[in-house]
């Protein structure tokens, strides 16, 4: 069984907060936040009105970022993550011809586009033959999440923001009368977040609480 990792406090955020709740410091919470992509708009498919491929996340709190998780036609996307101030958290080479497929971010995927074996099937579409329309519906899912270490830290309000590019469906290009199919990724984004880091608690900087009066 896979064991998520324990947050690792820093000293400078042990004068805010605690892993769990105290007399006197609050604790540290564990936030997921979800990130939906699709191609093709179903307007009869709740959350599939529209074609979406950009998603952002924004916490109030000072946060850390230390793991994503995947699933959808994970061989099918290339994936960019950067913050709003620019920072890049997948820089693409100069020499590389786009950004990472989100396969290859990943332990234990074999799917990828663009390579021999190609994108993993899915119900709908050309995508439907020999698939098993349970198995296939969503596409494939990671035994475990992708761990990011060090952490991507996070100031107040920063957004993160992410940016999916589906990769060209190889029957659809050779057989332009049929309709591309539909493809999915769902991001989940686990997020520490440590409260009284937000700039508007009651202590000042790292220093005693003010009380009234």
């Amino acid at each position: 069984m896979f064991t998520w990792p324990t947050v690792e406090l820093t000293d400078y955020e042990k004068k805010f907060v605690r892993v769990y709740k105290d007399e006197k410091f609050p604790g540290v919470l564990r936030r997921t936040y979800e990130v939906f992509f699709n191609t093709v708009a179903d307007p009869l498919t709740p959350g599939l009105e529209a074609v979406k491929l950009r998603g952002q996340v924004q916490i109030a709190r000072r946060s850390r970022v230390f793991a994503l998780s995947f699933a959808g036609q994970l061989g099918a996307w290339r994936l960019k993550i950067e913050t709003a101030s620019g920072e890049q958290m997948t820089p693409k080479p100069a020499q590389a011809d786009g950004y990472p497929v989100v396969s290859s971010m990943l332990a234990g995927s074999s799917w990828n586009a663009l390579a021999a074996l190609g994108a993993q099937p899915m119900v709908g579409g050309v995508n439907t033959v020999g698939a098993n329309p349970v198995s296939m519906f969503f596409g494939s899912a990671t035994e475990g999440p992708m761990l990011i270490d060090p952490n991507w830290e996070l100031s107040p309000n920063e957004t993160l923001i992410f940016e999916g590019t589906a990769i060209p469906n190889q029957a659809s290009d050779e057989f332009p009368q049929v309709d591309p199919p539909q493809q999915l990724l769902a991001i989940a984004v686990h997020v520490w977040e440590f409260p009284g880091m937000d700039g508007k608690s009651k202590r000042m900087g790292a220093g005693p609480q003010i009380k009234n009066g």
